[in-house]
């Protein structure tokens, strides 16, 4: 059994108008996505204004065409680490992705040495069924992500952030060794 751990974060996000409108969110940062995206439920409750429309040529995983898809630009406010903060540039889509799951980033912190005290972006647990609000494309990947690195002989890599480490990649999920068990 294995799991693989994506890059996910959570961090207070604001209206940069009315930062009254503000909430916590998960952001995953995906480097394989050339545009950054938040949903229409998050901009509705953080109250964004719409900007102009995009129309985008949209292809996922799977799809033999293309299709034309319109979305509204917007702009969020993100906390960062240190009482900075961040302006993202975002389209609206009513959905990212499913809730991910089987993210043990506290446990695989305490397992692995090269993790071990990393002020981590994340604190979900193997069981938790976390909602992306917010996804970081390569477009803005590298506002967020400071390029330093930690590799150890195994386990996943931690990539540090502005909102703090990100833990990305596999993990053998022994359940006599961690405590964790996968339903792949």
């Amino acid at each position: 059994n294995h799991t693989v751990l994506l890059q996910a974060a959570q961090a207070h996000v604001f209206n940069p108008l009315f930062p009254q409108h503000s909430r916590h969110a998960r952001i995953l940062l995906d480097s394989g996505s050339q545009q950054s995206f938040v949903t229409e439920c998050l901009a509705k409750e953080l109250d964004l204004l719409p900007g102009t429309g995009q129309t985008m040529s949209v292809a996922t995983f799977g799809s033999k065409g293309r299709r034309a898809r319109t979305c509204r630009c917007t702009s969020v406010d993100v906390q960062l680490r240190g009482r900075q903060r961040s302006q993202l540039d975002l389209l609206t889509v009513p959905f990212i992705c499913e809730p991910i799951s089987h993210q043990p980033v506290l446990l695989c912190r305490d397992k692995f040495s090269h993790l071990a005290n990393l002020d981590l972006a994340d604190h979900g647990n193997d069981s938790s069924r976390l909602q992306v609000d917010i996804l970081v494309g390569s477009d803005q990947y590298w506002t967020l992500a400071t390029g330093e690195i930690r590799r150890g002989p195994t386990g996943p890599v931690a990539i540090g952030t502005k909102l703090g480490w990100v833990l990305s990649g596999p993990v053998l999920t022994d359940t006599s060794t961690m405590g964790v068990s996968s339903t792949n």
